[in-house]
């Protein structure tokens, strides 16, 4: 008798706690996924943001909008550049030296993990050097490295980017490879934040 005494208390508690472990479970994971594609749809609606405030000049904003205070951007053939200031200055001396339109930014892929997010797509428009020449179209492919800030907001701590191939088949080959032997003949060398890309004269 003692030990059914004992049973049925116990029966009582499983059978009362355990569903309610699984309802918390899935509740969990539920709120979690909203979460995550709440974080996918602000971070793919600022790039919309980026591509407005690029084509506006607007690189002060960018910078502080966008960039955390230490973030690292890599771009192609040249010296890294660490932190906001040396950031503006990359966006400021492309400014000057071409004027460039960003057409169109695709965001192709994004994937959230805590407090860390990536961020990848492609980028197209033209570019023209100030000192003349016509505007010569262009696609880049790019990577976004975000962290999650104590204010909920998302910031880049690391951006890369380069030239995208694909960009060059079919019809568009002879006119982007005229216009890249172009500027070289010419000794324009390029220092393009994102987007377009750097051209090395020899």
């Amino acid at each position: 008798m003692k030990d059914r005494a004992l049973v049925i208390p116990l029966l009582f508690t499983l059978v009362c706690v355990v569903p309610s472990c699984r309802t918390n479970g899935v509740d969990e994971a539920r709120e979690t996924e909203a979460s995550t594609d709440g974080d996918v749809a602000a971070i793919t609606a600022s790039v919309g943001d980026w591509t407005r405030l690029y084509n506006a000049g607007d690189f002060d904003r960018i910078v502080s909008t966008f960039y955390s205070e230490r973030a690292v951007q890599m771009p192609p053939d040249q010296a890294l550049r660490r932190g906001r200031e040396a950031i503006l200055l990359g966006y400021r001396r492309n400014r000057e030296l071409n004027d460039e339109r960003c057409d169109r930014s695709v965001v192709e892929d994004v994937r959230v993990s805590g407090d860390l997010a990536v961020v990848r797509g492609t980028d197209t428009g033209t570019s023209a050097p100030r000192d003349g020449g016509e505007p010569t179209p262009y696609r880049v492919k790019w990577l976004v490295v975000l962290e999650r800030q104590s204010d909920g907001t998302w910031k880049w701590i690391c951006e890369m980017w380069n030239d995208d191939p694909q960009a060059y088949n079919g019809a568009g080959v002879a006119h982007e490879v005229q216009g890249r032997l172009e500027e070289e003949r010419r000794g324009i060398q390029r220092f393009c934040p994102r987007p377009a890309w750097l051209l090395v004269t020899g």
